[in-house]
């Protein structure tokens, strides 16, 4: 590291020499003063980002939060201090207890960051999203509690690729919307969507759902594992539409619509003959 920083302030150093066309043995007083800048920049930031990786900022002390602050504020634009200033920012949230505001900042945060503070930056990520997914555990609970199971299902749609916990609340979901309506291949679909064992939010109502179901759920994920010639899976009970898309049958050559009290009913005609039939973007039938 100090190696790589000092070969950083050397080209700094060249790079003003040659902007100022200073090509005689004894430099001016402007092209000195710009290199005497860059020294100085350099020297701070190197400061900063030792006393950013050696406080323990769970204990600082308000002027520790005040001298960073302002040290970052001097050098704003120079290197990476604009993504100190977020990781600050994060921390200060989480020790003022503004959670929210701590997980929008590492959010912000692009993924394949790699600077001074990659270590840090990685860390704090991955933290928000422990946050978050237990903040929105909490609103799931009080959703359960007042069983909001219809909130409760378009919340985790949004998620299910997100974190298991997800996918296995909003697929149990499924399968009871299915088994309501009474398509069992669609609610077995779902259920075998579930990575076993699960012990997050209802936990005793989907390990239950599962186990009476237990022959058909194996057969099922038996069957959703095998791939066909093309690498991609055939098309499903269960799937949506974008999953349609994207199995071996691909894109339908021709689509009839018709609107139900009940909601949207597709048929998507395929060649030789094949339909598949869609409610509500969830395929029911295929022939």
């Amino acid at each position: 590291m100090k190696n790589r920083n000092l070969l950083f302030v050397s080209l700094l150093i060249v790079l003003v020499l040659n902007i100022s066309g200073c090509a005689q043995t004894s430099p001016s007083k402007a092209t000195q003063a710009k290199t005497d800048e860059v020294i100085a920049n350099e020297k701070a930031y190197q400061q900063l980002v030792k006393e950013i990786e050696t406080t323990d900022w769970g204990k600082a002390e308000p002027k520790e939060w005040e001298d960073v602050q302002n040290s970052i504020n001097e050098l704003i634009t120079y290197r990476d201090t604009p993504m100190i200033a977020r990781y600050i920012s994060y921390l200060k949230y989480l020790k003022e207890n503004k959670v929210d505001n701590a997980i929008g900042v590492a959010n912000n945060i692009p993924a394949d960051y790699f600077g001074d503070l990659k270590d840090e930056i990685k860390k704090i990520k991955s933290e928000a999203k422990t946050l978050a997914k237990a903040q929105d555990m909490k609103y799931y609970e009080e959703l359960i509690r007042r069983g909001d199971y219809e909130t409760l299902r378009a919340k985790t749609v949004e998620k299910v690729s997100l974190d298991a916990d997800y996918n296995a609340i909003y697929s149990f979901l499924s399968a009871l919307e299915y088994q309501k309506k009474g398509i069992r291949t669609a609610m077995i679909v779902s259920l075998s969507h579930i990575s076993m064992p699960y012990n997050g939010l209802l936990s005793e109502e989907i390990t239950k759902m599962v186990n009476q179901n237990a022959d058909e759920v194996t057969h099922m994920r038996n069957l959703l594992s095998g791939k066909t010639s093309t690498g991609k899976p055939k098309p499903y009970i269960g799937m949506t539409t974008n999953e349609v898309l994207a199995s071996s049958w691909g894109s339908p050559d021709g689509i009839i619509t018709t609107m139900t009290i009940a909601g949207k009913q597709e048929q998507w005609e395929y060649a030789a003959d094949k339909v598949i039939f869609i409610e509500n973007g969830f395929v029911t039938a295929i022939v």
